[in-house]
């Protein structure tokens, strides 16, 4: 019998805790996340894989940019935050940036000034400005660059073994000035020869030359010229000084298959040469 003042007991009821739902929840999404698959960059937009090859173009994407096309490769390299190569019957070149997202930035491209075909020209304008539009790369097994309206694919080419600087005869190509390359059949006639006694010699465009040089790695410099007193033209008087000028301000060189270039102290290109005349 419960009395007036007597305490009441009931037995107690158990109850869950009210933060286990959510508890439970948090669980479950953890071992959800450890399940799911983690996402990787892609892979064809490494901008180091640009580096890796000389790309020659494919007939696919020359036949999509002119109706003609030349009878030689078209090529591009990525070096050294540098791009280049040839178009059909010029050399271009320039800087580049590239990014791990894909996105690339092809600087002003400067070319050389031969002389070409008609049908050629066309080709290498029509590249050129494709290459201009040029926003993205991707790289698997093959290099593709696309832009607005624009896809360029290139295949890996192997690179030709290096001739040596010395023991080569090399013939002018090429020559810069303020970032402008020019050339000429003028300039064609121009060489350059080193010797393993540190003597260089070569035809300037009118006179014979002597000198000496030093290499060490990448690194040349000329000592002072020595030329022949032959009575010359204009042109060849213009083009014999800016050349000799330019192998007094070399500071390094790099050779790449059949080609030589010199370059200034800021790593600025100055005389392009190849081993044909």
């Amino acid at each position: 019998m419960i009395r007036a003042g007597d305490a009441v007991h009931r037995p107690a009821t158990h109850r869950p805790h009210a933060t286990r739902p959510a508890l439970a929840a948090g669980l479950l999404a953890v071992l959800l996340a450890g399940c799911s698959p983690k996402s990787s960059p892609n892979p064809g937009s490494n901008p180091a894989e640009l580096s890796r090859a000389l790309w020659q173009l494919s007939a696919s994407s020359m036949a999509s940019l002119a109706a003609e096309t030349p009878d030689a490769a078209v090529t591009i390299e990525f070096k050294d935050g540098q791009v280049g190569g040839q178009s059909g019957c010029n050399t271009y070149g320039g800087s580049y940036r590239a990014h791990s997202d894909g996105a690339i930035e092809l600087g002003p491209l400067h070319t050389t000034l031969m002389a070409c075909e008609s049908a050629v020209a066309a080709f290498e304008n029509a590249y050129l400005r494709a290459l201009d539009k040029v926003t993205h790369f991707s790289v698997h097994g093959t290099l593709t660059l696309t832009g607005s309206g624009v896809t360029l694919t290139y295949d890996r080419q192997a690179e030709p073994s290096p001739l040596p600087l010395v023991g080569t005869t090399w013939h002018l190509l090429s020559m810069s000035a303020g970032g402008t390359a020019s050339t000429s059949d003028q300039m064609r006639r121009v060489t350059l020869s080193f010797a393993p006694d540190a003597s260089v010699s070569g035809f300037a465009g009118c006179n014979n030359f002597r000198g000496t040089y030093r290499v060490s790695g990448s690194s040349l410099t000329f000592g002072p010229f020595a030329a022949t007193m032959k009575a010359c033209g204009h042109s060849a008087a213009a083009l014999e000084d800016a050349y000799l000028h330019a192998l007094d301000k070399t500071n390094s060189y790099a050779i790449e298959g059949s080609e030589l270039m010199l370059r200034d102290a800021s790593k600025l290109p100055l005389l392009q040469f190849s081993t044909s005349g």
